[in-house]
C-alpha cells in the first residue's frame, strides 16, 4: 500500500511540475507577444499565440490577443472565432466582448458592435474603451450625439484616447 502511495505522489509531483513549466513558457510567449504588437508586428505576435494557445488551450486571454493581431491583419472572421472561443472559456470576459465588439466595428456590422460592447458594459459598468468603442462605432454610423455621449463617458472614466475623440468630435 505506502509503494502505492509513494507512486501517486510522485505522479502527482511530476504533473504539476509540467502544468507550471508549460504555464511559464506560456507567459513568455504572451509576454513576446505583447512586445511583437506593440511593435505593430502582428503576424509575429499571432506566431508566438498560436505556440502559447497550444501549451494552454483554456486560456481565454490568449485567444483575444490573437483576435487583436487577426484583426490588425484583417482577419476578421479568424478573430471573431477567437473571440467566441474566448467567451466560450470565460463567458465574464469584458475584454473578448470588447475585442470582438472591434471586430464587428471592423466589418461594418454596427448593431453587433454595441451590442457586445453593451455586453461588456453590463459586466464592467466602468470598462471605458467599451464606451469609446461605441463611440467610434455610432460616430461611423452617423449618429454624431450618441457618440459623444459615449466618449465624454469614457473620459469621464480616464480614457486619454475618448479625450481626442471629443476634442475632435464634440462641441463643448
Amino acid at each position: 500500500m505506502k509503494i502505492f502511495q509513494k507512486l501517486f505522489i510522485i505522479t502527482s509531483m511530476l504533473m504539476i511540475t509540467a502544468v507550471l513549466q508549460a504555464q511559464t513558457q506560456t507567459d513568455k510567449l504572451l509576454e513576446q507577444s505583447e512586445a511583437k504588437i506593440k511593435a505593430n508586428k502582428f503576424k509575429e505576435a499571432v506566431k508566438l499565440l498560436d505556440k502559447a494557445i497550444e501549451l494552454s488551450p483554456q486560456n481565454a486571454q490568449l485567444y483575444v490577443k490573437r483576435a487583436f493581431s487577426l484583426r490588425s491583419l484583417k482577419k476578421d472572421k479568424k478573430a471573431l472565432q477567437d473571440c467566441k472561443k474566448a467567451l466560450e472559456l470565460d463567458s465574464e470576459s469584458t475584454n473578448a466582448y470588447y475585442e470582438q465588439g472591434m471586430v464587428y466595428a471592423a466589418m461594418k456590422d454596427f448593431q453587433e458592435a454595441v451590442a457586445n460592447f453593451q455586453k461588456a458594459l453590463a459586466i464592467d459598468k466602468n470598462y471605458a474603451n467599451a464606451y469609446l468603442g461605441m463611440a467610434t462605432v455610432k460616430q461611423e454610423a452617423g449618429d454624431a450625439e450618441g457618440a459623444c455621449e459615449d466618449a465624454k463617458k469614457a473620459q469621464e472614466l480616464g480614457s486619454y484616447e475618448a479625450e481626442a475623440f471629443v476634442k475632435k468630435h464634440c462641441r463643448r
